[in-house]
């Protein structure tokens, strides 16, 4: 009897194995070998087969293989061999007609129980059932799941301590990597997360990421409601200012690097937009025309750049701002750096702790600038995390930015904006936004200023805002399973993180 349950879980077992067996292979030969695995069972095992078929008639290649110690043959080969009841692993050795022995073990574990009925979820971001997804919380007594398979703007808004980080953090740790019963992730991606402050008691609070949640009364929430353990993210990288590098070695318990980019990754396209920020027309023309001589003559250097600077017909105030703005960039640069692609590796996270307090919110722009252009040029699924983004709007490369954000989508990059100052954030950011997630707002002209570019959020009062506890918020997104959402949006209370949330505000449930 067919049971869809029992073929999901072992043709994503026949995957694996298949994977696997072709690494083994491999390594003797270019022969493809097919799989066959026969189980009418979850595991426990009982009644099942496995069947390794190939042709290996090659002087380099197959001599035998063997299953579980059995022979499974070798040359034009097909044995079926019987994987005995309770024996749930498969151990495979292939040895090649030059001597050579490549082996593996593979466990069958055992799916978890089906304690989430992903029927009974509520998407948002998709209006069908998602490859991807996780819990963000629940919503009429029926959880909520946001759409990881495709790019998504996400904002989140409300006034300090109302939630927002918190759940910036809910939302982080189900992207970057699975969480049973909490997120479905066949492809963790990989998280940068920006910060910035020129105060430098003003730590970043995501370094706890890295620890498990310890509150008691989360934890019980986690366990009862949504069938959920703590967990925490394995891997971190610290990016920081140069100047500040052996400072923060000693303040993390973990990874902490120079943020430095390459200049040879460096075009036309990103010396413009950190040259060209906030200037008008005419200067922007002249910058544009140096930079064009320069890459045709193969020549857009540092040196080359300062060199034309001072032989156009710029004036002497623009002169010196271009000058004064390469030096600034010149910081962090260095041909001997790594890739910035080497440190987006699924199921990490990268912070960039911009802490600086000779750094303004200007030059703060500039950086996240350099880092949209890297981001946008990488080939991977991964999430930007900007906090408190009302620190780079309003400023000279405002436009620069959010034609960035906009060219994210196309470029697999999902980006998580929160802001505690929604007026200071571009109305064409809220535009962009297919998720707006709206904690505690005490102002009505924090509201007005959302609704200007949301249709949706003008059924919502202040009033309604205004009395939301911590933890809970207002739900909207363009697309979802519950049409109702995108008409207008609905309150949800935000899950508890499975990671160790370290900011000021604990959520109250």
């Amino acid at each position: 009897m067919y049971d869809e349950k029992i073929d999901e879980f072992y043709g994503e077992l026949n995957d694996e194995i298949d994977i696997e067996l072709t690494k083994i292979i491999k390594g003797s030969n270019e022969i493809k070998v097919m799989l066959e695995i026969n189980i009418n069972t979850l595991p426990p095992i009982k009644n099942a087969s496995i069947q390794i078929s190939g042709n290996s008639r090659h002087p380099k290649g197959i001599e035998s293989v063997t299953v579980n110690g059995e022979y499974a043959g070798a040359e034009t080969w097909g044995r079926t061999i019987p994987i005995k009841e309770g024996d749930n692993t498969i151990a495979i050795i292939a040895k090649s007609k030059t001597g050579e022995e490549k082996s593996k073990q593979i466990l069958i574990r055992s799916p978890p129980p089906p304690l989430i009925d992903t029927n009974e979820i509520i998407y948002v971001g998709s209006k069908e059932v998602p490859k991807q997804w996780g819990i963000l919380g629940i919503v009429d007594g029926k959880k909520v799941a946001i759409d990881l398979n495709e790019p998504h703007t996400i904002s989140i808004f409300g006034v300090q301590r109302s939630g927002k980080s918190y759940t910036l953090g809910v939302v982080t740790e189900m992207a970057v990597k699975p969480i049973e019963n909490l997120s479905k992730l066949g492809k963790p991606m990989a998280c940068v997360i920006f910060h910035y402050s020129k105060n430098e008691s003003y730590a970043p609070e995501f370094e706890s990421f890295r620890r498990t949640n310890n509150n008691a009364e989360e934890i019980k929430i986690l366990d009862q409601q949504y069938r959920a353990k703590p967990s925490k993210i394995d891997t971190m990288t610290i990016l920081v200012p140069p100047t500040k590098l052996e400072l923060r070695i000693k303040e993390y318990n973990t990874t902490v690097k120079p943020l430095l980019f390459r200049p040879q990754d460096l075009g036309a396209l990103e010396w413009k937009t950190l040259l060209c920020a906030g200037e008008r027309q005419i200067y922007l023309k002249m910058i544009k025309k140096i930079l064009e001589t320069l890459k045709n003559e193969q020549r857009l250097t540092i040196r080359g750049l300062k060199d034309e600077i001072n032989k156009s017909d710029l004036n002497s105030q623009q002169k010196k701002l271009s000058i004064l703005r390469i030096d600034f960039i010149e910081k962090f640069l260095s041909e001997n750096a790594k890739p910035f692609s080497d440190f987006l590796i699924p199921g990490t996270i990268t912070l960039l702790d911009i802490r600086d307090e000779m750094l303004d919110e200007q030059e703060a722009s500039t950086i996240l600038g350099m880092l949209l252009i890297a981001m946008g040029k990488i080939d991977q699924d991964k999430l930007l995390v900007i906090d408190e983004a009302h620190k780079y709007f309003g400023k000279a490369l405002e436009k620069d930015i959010v034609e960035l954000i906009r060219e994210m989508a196309h470029t697999r990059t999902r980006i998580l904006i929160a802001s505690q100052d929604p007026p200071s954030v571009n109305p064409r950011v809220i535009e962009l936004s297919d998720i707006i997630i709206l904690h505690q707002m005490p102002s009505p002209e924090w509201l007005k200023h959302i609704q200007g570019k949301n249709n949706a959020l003008k059924k919502l009062t202040i009033d309604e805002l205004s009395s939301l506890s911590k933890g809970e918020a207002y739900l909207w997104a363009k697309r979802s399973t519950d049409t109702e959402i995108s008409i207008i949006p609905k309150k949800i209370q935000i899950r508890p993180r499975s990671t160790e949330h370290g900011g000021v505000t604990k959520i109250a449930f």
